[in-house]
C-alpha cells in the first residue's frame, strides 16, 4: 500500500506541468479560465494541439484544398448566423473572443475567433474545425458532421460553409 502511495505521489509531482502544458491545468477560480491556456496561431486561445499538427503535418486529405463556393446569398450568411446563435455562442459569445457563458466551465477557452481569423487561416482549416471537432486534441468543442449527442447537431457541408461565411464576415478585422 505504501508503494502505491508512493508511486501515486510521485507520478503527480513529476506528471504535473506535463498535462498543466497540455492544456489541462486547473480552473483558475479568480479568472475562470485554465490557469494554464495553450495558445493557437496569433496567440488566438483554444487548441495548441490542432496548429501544432498542421505545422508538422499540413491539413488533413479532404480539407487542404478548400475554398468558399462562389456564390453565397444574404440568406446563406442568415443562415450562418443562426446556426452560430445556436451552436456556437453559448463558448464563443456574441463576439467570438471565447467569452461566453458557457466558457466559464471549460478547461481550455474557446478559440477567439477575431484573432484566429487575424491569422489568416485558410477555409479548410475553419472547416475541418467545425467538422472533426476538438475532442481529437484534448478539446470540448463537438464534431459537427459526426456528433452522437443529437442529430439536431450534425451539419451538412452546405451548412458548415454557411457557418464559415457568417464567422468571416462577422469577426473578421475590419480595415482601418
Amino acid at each position: 500500500m505504501l508503494k502505491f502511495v508512493v508511486t501515486l505521489i510521485l507520478g503527480m509531482v513529476f506528471t504535473t506541468p506535463l498535462w498543466a502544458q497540455m492544456g489541462s491545468a486547473p480552473l483558475d477560480k479568480k479568472n475562470k479560465k485554465s490557469a494554464v491556456q495553450r495558445q493557437g496561431p496569433a496567440n488566438v486561445g483554444g487548441s495548441f494541439d490542432r496548429d501544432a499538427y498542421v505545422k508538422s503535418f499540413g491539413l488533413p486529405d479532404g480539407y487542404r484544398d478548400l475554398s468558399a463556393p462562389p456564390r453565397f446569398s444574404g440568406a446563406d450568411l442568415e443562415d450562418g448566423g443562426a446556426l452560430y446563435q445556436k451552436l456556437c455562442q453559448d463558448c464563443h459569445g456574441d463576439s467570438g473572443k471565447g467569452d461566453g457563458p458557457q466558457s466559464d466551465y471549460l478547461f481550455r477557452a474557446p478559440t477567439n475567433l477575431p484573432r484566429l481569423l487575424a491569422a489568416e487561416v485558410g477555409d479548410g482549416y475553419l472547416i475541418w474545425s467545425i467538422e472533426e471537432g476538438g475532442g481529437q486534441f484534448g478539446g470540448l468543442m463537438p464534431a459537427f458532421s459526426r456528433t452522437s449527442f443529437d442529430r439536431q447537431y450534425r451539419l451538412e457541408r452546405a451548412q458548415v460553409w454557411q457557418l464559415v461565411q457568417y464567422i468571416r464576415q462577422t469577426f473578421s478585422p475590419k480595415p482601418e
